[in-house]
């Protein structure tokens, strides 16, 4: 009797302890802890040489899309803010994997600098008409960037590959700048060759520097 009454007594408080349990789940919208699904794995930093690759194939395609005016001025203006484009976006994917305190600091001064340039750029060509001259300007400076910058390989860390392509490219700005103060007829815009010029020759000299001392 005392075993049966024992057995009613942990049945009755079983049952208490579900009708519990069932009433706090009912108020209760979360799932059961084993079902709650587990938070996906961050996603891994892009591959600094992918990205630094695909800024410059963009740069690339944007120029050869590119519809030269005849105009020197438009034209000018039109290719150095796709260039600049590209080395901002080879530049962003480039920092991520910076192992060299120098070369990080380019990138980190360089962007926010070509961005201030594409800015002024952008207003320039907003304002400005294509007048109606007959320059082959356009159409050279495009294929003076796309020989330059045209790379067979790249070397395999991130700074060395950084610095190997940014020498090209701050050259090919220099030469398409330096061509343009011979064509070009709006102050402004030959003042800022003039400057992109000075500054993106004596950034390559620096590069090239660096990459001698970095066989």
């Amino acid at each position: 009797m005392k075993t049966t009454l024992a057995t009613l007594s942990l049945a009755t408080l079983f049952l208490a302890a579900c009708g519990d349990s069932t009433q706090n789940n009912a108020g209760n919208t979360e799932a059961p802890h084993d079902t709650i699904a587990t938070a996906a794995p961050a996603t891994p930093a892009a591959d600094p040489m992918v990205g630094m690759k695909a800024g410059m194939t963009k740069m690339m395609a944007d120029l050869k899309a590119m519809q030269p005016t005849s105009d020197p001025d438009h034209d000018f203006a039109a290719t150095m803010r796709t260039h600049h484009q590209g080395a901002v976006e080879m530049m962003q994917a480039y920092l991520p994997g910076a192992g060299d305190a120098m070369l990080r600091g380019i990138a980190e001064k360089g962007i926010p600098k070509q961005q201030g340039e594409i800015s002024e750029l952008s207003t320039f060509l907003s304002r400005h008409q294509p007048g109606a001259q007959k320059s082959d300007y356009g159409k050279d400076a495009m294929q003076i960037v796309l020989d330059m910058m045209a790379m067979d390989a790249m070397p395999q860390s991130a700074d060395k590959a950084f610095a190997a392509m940014m020498i090209p490219h701050h050259e090919s700005a220099v030469h398409i700048s330096q061509m343009y103060a011979s064509q070009g007829k709006d102050e402004t815009m030959k003042a800022m060759a003039k400057k992109i010029a000075d500054e993106q020759q004596k950034e390559a000299d620096v590069l090239k520097k660096w990459m001698q001392g970095h066989p």
